[in-house]
């Protein structure tokens, strides 16, 4: 891979090497929420692009799950579209992490009153 792909986080890069490979321009990609933007495209295209992640899920032994969701923004009179792919996988490590993160707050939050009370 060039340069340019090493500055993608590591957790998505192949698939956004793969999707441009195959035409479809990324605009954005998060290894973190596991998330790709790329422009919007003729109906025709997204057959071509669910069987594109599709195939490398499954010939990458990876959970076959994800979603493409269509997005509109509307800025100083121009409509923009956008797709957004999303692997959930880190989905629900991510959930679990902020329930961890509140069941902390909770058990701060008594330590505080302890404290409080022995002051």
């Amino acid at each position: 891979m060039s340069d340019w792909y090493d500055s993608i986080e590591e957790p998505i890069r192949d698939v956004v090497k793969l999707l441009r490979d195959n035409g479809f321009n990324t605009m954005n990609s998060c290894g973190h929420e596991m998330t790709i933007e790329c422009n919007h495209f003729l109906n025709g295209e997204s057959k071509r692009l669910y069987y594109l992640v599709y195939d490398y899920l499954k010939n990458n032994n990876k959970e076959i799950k994800f979603s493409i969701s269509t997005h509109s923004y509307f800025d100083n009179n121009t409509i923009s579209h956008t797709l957004i792919i999303r692997f959930p996988e880190n989905q629900h490590k991510l959930e679990r992490l902020y329930d961890i993160r509140d069941q902390w707050k909770m058990h701060l939050e008594d330590v505080e009153k302890l404290i409080k009370e022995y002051k």
